[in-house]
């Protein structure tokens, strides 16, 4: 996971607050105390998968609910692992 701060290189946060950072948003390291952020085109990019899947779970919700809670799960996981590992810390 990448959640070593760019300024001091320690931990920076645990991964649940990663997971509610986005790009216009700067939390401070909670080793170092300065503000990090997330790069925005990776998260951006992280998005994209899930944005697809939650269009084709609004396209399948009248025909199958079983097809749209599946089609919900299959975005939100595959945003949450590539936010936790492809998405770098950046400096505020």
């Amino acid at each position: 996971m990448k959640l070593a701060c760019p300024h001091c290189h320690r931990p920076a946060m645990p991964a649940w607050r990663k997971l509610c950072l986005g790009a216009a948003r700067s939390v401070a390291c909670g080793a170092c105390g300065h503000p990090v952020s997330v790069a925005f085109w990776p998260a951006m990019g992280a998005m994209l998968p899930s944005v697809l899947m939650v269009g084709a779970a609004y396209a399948l919700a009248p025909a199958n609910p079983l097809a749209f809670a599946l089609a919900m799960l299959l975005g939100t996981v595959p945003y949450a692992l590539l936010h936790l590992y492809a998405v770098p810390l950046v400096k505020r």
